[in-house]
């Protein structure tokens, strides 16, 4: 792609980060730093999926419970906010990945080619799997993105992050307290850090 390109590219996603509340895509509450909301999913099991990677690959959720703490991050190319988060997500979960962690970047809702030429420009390692219309999105009800969805070796939803604000802090944070609990049901100390 020539630079010319590459800078539309840039323009454009910045342009996105811009008009992100016109397109759907919201942050956190910034109003109140760790005063998100509780999300519905939080403490109740991960709704099963299967989908296709990027490549076409089958995928199964299923395949991932009861041996890895899944990570899903609800995302789209359009979104700035998203694309702004994608290299900390990227960065967090390869520090945890000896420890089991797995991400997956759900694209919600756009066509291969472009999420392709997305990520072969970003240069970042993404294991993207696809939600071509926006099913999955619907279950884990994202109805902003970029959301953060953390699921526990049990197959529970156990954190839910709306937004790219304190995305860093937050995640080192709950990936510490997934990756070092067993496979056995969350103790009180780590139930009462849910919230």
């Amino acid at each position: 792609m020539s630079r010319s390109a590459v800078t539309v590219l840039v323009l454009i996603v910045l342009l996105g980060g811009v008009l992100v509340t016109a397109s759907g895509c919201r942050p956190a509450s910034e109003s109140q730093p760790g005063a998100e909301p509780e999300h519905a999913l939080v403490g109740k099991p991960a709704p099963l999926f299967n989908t296709n990677f990027l490549d076409g690959a089958p995928f199964e959720l299923s395949q991932h419970l009861g041996k890895d703490v899944v990570v899903l991050d609800f995302w789209a190319t359009w979104c700035g906010p998203c694309v702004a988060s994608m290299p900390t997500l990227s960065e967090v979960t390869n520090e945890f990945s000896d420890r089991g962690v797995r991400l997956f970047a759900v694209n919600c809702a756009e066509q291969p080619e472009e999420v392709k030429d997305f990520v072969e420009q970003s240069g970042l390692e993404l294991t993207v799997v696809m939600d071509p219309e926006g099913l999955i999105s619907k279950a884990y009800g994202a109805d902003g993105i970029p959301q953060t969805v953390l699921i526990d070796r049990q197959g529970k939803v156990r954190f839910v992050h709306v937004g790219s604000q304190n995305l860093r802090e937050w995640l080192t944070e709950k990936l510490n307290i997934l990756s070092s609990e067993l496979s056995g049901s969350p103790g009180t100390d780590e139930t009462a850090a849910m919230r």
